[in-house]
């Protein structure tokens, strides 16, 4: 189900893609909290225009000041609706992304409150935005500094440690794991690379 509806997001007729996206802006948070629904969300965030875009967060505001717990504060909570906030900030333009971090920080500051700190500060991290957007694709700007693509950093120093560069930074394969792997948030395993390049 999930993969077909997938599908049509990202490669069906203009119809029954707009339906697809009408049929998940309905009923946006119990999708958003869904294990499989919540990647049908994401792809629709992925192709969809601007304006579908800024009609979600639409949908958050208007169901942001309801009795109880807000639909934002939900999302934030959510194992699985958390991932959706963090791709709708990757993805909106700057004017809607400037406003919905002014509708998320009060709703984060509840959610700090209540032990949500792993979804807080992963969302936290999708806040921060590189300074000037309008550079080319090739080029990003993050604090002062500017790195391009053309830029290769120094190789790390050789050293004794175990996880030096010399040394096979893939784990290896003991029965039907990978050691050194975690699961990833929907059950299946990635390999954990650690940043050689980190001070």
């Amino acid at each position: 189900g999930n993969y077909v509806a997938q599908h049509v997001v990202e490669y069906g007729f203009p119809p029954d893609r707009q339906r697809v996206l009408e049929l998940v802006l309905k009923g946006l948070e119990g999708y958003s909290k869904h294990k499989f629904a919540s990647n049908v969300v994401e792809k629709c965030l992925t192709h969809s225009e601007e304006t579908w875009k800024h009609d979600v967060i639409g949908v958050i505001v208007r169901n942001n000041n309801r009795e109880g717990e807000s639909m934002l504060l939900g999302l934030i909570r959510d194992n699985y609706g958390n991932y959706v906030i963090q791709k709708l900030l990757d993805l909106l333009s700057q004017q809607d992304f400037d406003h919905f971090i002014d509708i998320l920080q009060p709703e984060l500051a509840k959610a700090k409150r209540t032990g949500c700190g792993k979804q807080v500060t992963a969302i936290e991290k999708r806040m921060q935005r590189p300074c000037d957007q309008s550079l080319l694709p090739h080029q990003a700007v993050f604090g002062s500094r500017t790195i391009s693509q053309n830029t290769t950093p120094p190789p790390p120093p050789l050293t004794a440690d175990q996880r030096s560069l010399q040394t096979s930074s893939v784990g290896s394969v003991n029965g039907d794991t990978l050691e050194g792997a975690t699961s990833s948030r929907k059950g299946s395993v990635e390999h954990v690379v650690p940043n050689v390049f980190e001070a």
